[in-house]
């Protein structure tokens, strides 16, 4: 192993020998500058090199990114993260990361290489439509890059593939800043709007008209009310405890922990907490007349009542949707109700926290930005609170004329001080000569 600085032809080059071979070849241009250049190259690969024979480092060089992603995929995302980020992840790496890196060695993965590939990437996203090649937003290739980021900090900080990370710079800044920067835009129902559909749905789909009623009422995600069992609602509190979320995935049904890993209590308007108590005693009812046990979820499936929750992809797909068109209003996301409740929660005032804690974001960081704009004017009265206070220490205004009627003295005065009108006025009659 051996790397070397020589001149060839006026140019300066890098190269570096493993094995017998060579496998870096670099050209660092002419004169002084850039043998100066090729000497600091040198010397960073040798302290590499120097750490790689203490063990400080494993050498990847014969470390294809496609193996190593494959078995971080598997290894460290997979038992730790929900099925939709893993689908998630899986499919960026499939269709965009590995026909780029999959092929080639960790340590061979460079920033220009990245850079190039954003900027391809991007360009493919601006392409107009019509035009041959796939359409992708910004957003998508900033996941990319944000899950070989992932994958390349993994290799540097838990299995000391690299030294540095090549993907570390270019992050959210890289791509004209973060969303929470720019604000996020979500959409929502007013008020008018929501009791529309709620009637609508008791109109067409009665018996799920609680359901879509809970969302609008409480915030929570779609996963996290269709995994409501009925020993998760304290009846006499006026809570429920949100400790599960379901989906269905590939036919599969996949029972997890909340978002945030942690069970969360919300708090239920008192129309709610009766109507849910009575459900359930008329489920306990048809149960006992049918024979059978109670079934455990709040929400059972339509197929297997017993056993299985309701699908989501049946309900946004055979209900909401139907509810929508009925109601004659535009379609947005089941999600979106919980946007809706958070937003008409805080244009009637109430505390940011509280919000926080029925959605149940780890961080109210992330409630600020998603939804700070809609608690602008809400809290008028801490504004009105201060100015009183001040104005309560001014002294009294002297006894007097109204503003309006010392007005009226001083418009009075000008008139008179004005010029007599010309003699063409129209209130000035005109003499006429006939000849």
């Amino acid at each position: 192993m051996a790397v070397r600085v020589t001149q060839e032809q006026g140019r300066w080059y890098l190269v570096e020998y493993r094995e017998g071979r060579r496998t870096l070849h670099r050209s660092f241009g002419r004169g002084p500058k850039a043998q100066l250049i090729a000497e600091d190259a040198r010397a960073e690969i040798d302290r590499e090199r120097r750490r790689e024979a203490l063990g400080l480092v494993k050498p990847a060089v014969h470390v294809r990114f496609a193996d190593y992603a494959e078995r971080w995929l598997r290894e460290v995302i997979a038992p730790h993260r929900t099925v939709g980020t893993v689908d998630s992840y899986t499919q960026l790496m499939r269709d965009h990361l590995l026909p780029e890196f999959g092929p080639i060695a960790l340590n061979d993965i460079k920033p220009p290489r990245i850079q190039a590939f954003i900027a391809r990437k991007l360009l493919e996203a601006n392409k107009p439509r019509g035009q041959a090649g796939p359409q992708k937003a910004r957003a998508t290739v900033r996941n990319m890059i944000a899950v070989l980021r992932a994958c390349l900090n993994h290799a540097v900080d838990v299995d000391g593939c690299l030294t540095s990370n090549p993907a570390a710079k270019f992050g959210k800044r890289y791509f004209g800043g973060s969303t929470a920067a720019r604000g996020l835009s979500v959409e929502i129902y007013e008020e008018p709007e929501v009791a529309r559909l709620l009637h609508t749905a008791a109109q067409y789909y009665p018996e799920y008209e609680l359901y879509i009623r809970t969302l609008f009422y409480t915030g929570l995600r779609v996963g996290e009310l269709l995994g409501l069992q009925w020993g998760d609602f304290d009846f006499q509190s006026g809570f429920v405890i949100v400790r599960r979320s379901v989906q269905v995935h590939q036919g599969q049904l996949r029972v997890e922990e909340t978002k945030t890993h942690r069970a969360r209590a919300v708090d239920l308007a008192d129309t709610l907490v009766t109507r849910w108590a009575a459900l359930r005693s008329i489920r306990e009812a048809e149960a006992a007349v049918a024979g059978r046990s109670l079934s455990p979820w709040c929400c059972p499936s339509v197929r297997a009542p017993a056993t299985r929750p309701l699908n989501r992809a049946w309900l946004n797909a055979k209900v909401w949707a139907r509810i929508c068109h009925h109601a004659g209003l535009r379609r947005l996301r089941v999600h979106d109700l919980r946007h809706t409740y958070a937003s008409l929660q805080l244009r009637r005032g109430k505390p940011m926290e509280y919000v926080q804690q029925q959605l149940g974001h780890t961080a109210i960081d992330t409630t600020i930005r998603l939804y700070a704009h809609f608690k602008a004017g809400a809290s008028r009265q801490h504004a009105n609170d201060l100015a009183t206070g001040i104005e309560r220490f001014e002294p009294a205004p002297a006894p007097g004329p109204s503003p309006r009627e010392s007005a009226l003295p001083r418009a009075a005065k000008r008139w008179s001080s004005s010029p007599p009108p010309p003699q063409n006025h129209a209130e000035t009659p005109r003499r006429v000569t006939r000849g």
